[in-house]
């Protein structure tokens, strides 16, 4: 019997059998931050792990949406970076890094409470791409 690193070993009644099986890179979690009913004020706030922004303006570019998420005490520099944006017309992208690198990560939830104007506005966040471990 043999060991063969990064690979697979299966014995079979003719001898082992070696198959190769490449290592996963791993994938980072993607999250996808909307705004919905096209709200013309009001704010909106982002928990993530139990802890809460500070409120967030309902026309708020991506790099505010990153910077309310860094202030969390539970994120570093790294942990999450925001794309796309502004919001409410065009959704934010959360790539997850850092600490939360090549892993699933919990969802972000949304409290789009209050934000006004429009119809019936509101804040989501949904799994654009699973996280999966290395």
């Amino acid at each position: 019997m043999g060991i063969l690193t990064g690979g697979l070993i299966i014995e079979g009644s003719v001898g082992e059998r070696y198959v190769t099986v490449a290592p996963s890179a791993g994938t980072n979690e993607v999250q996808t931050l909307s705004i919905s009913g096209t709200p013309t004020g009001g704010t909106f706030t982002l928990t993530f792990d139990g802890y809460t922004t500070a409120a967030i303006a309902h026309n708020a570019a991506a790099a505010a949406v990153q910077s309310a998420l860094l202030a969390l005490p539970n994120l570093d520099s790294g942990d999450v970076v925001a794309s796309g944006g502004a919001l409410p017309g065009t959704p934010v992208v959360l790539t997850f890094g850092g600490n939360y690198a090549r892993m699933p990560v919990n969802l972000i939830t949304a409290n789009g409470a209050l934000l006004t104007g429009g119809t019936s506005p509101t804040a989501s966040v949904a799994e654009t791409t699973p996280g999966v471990k290395a």
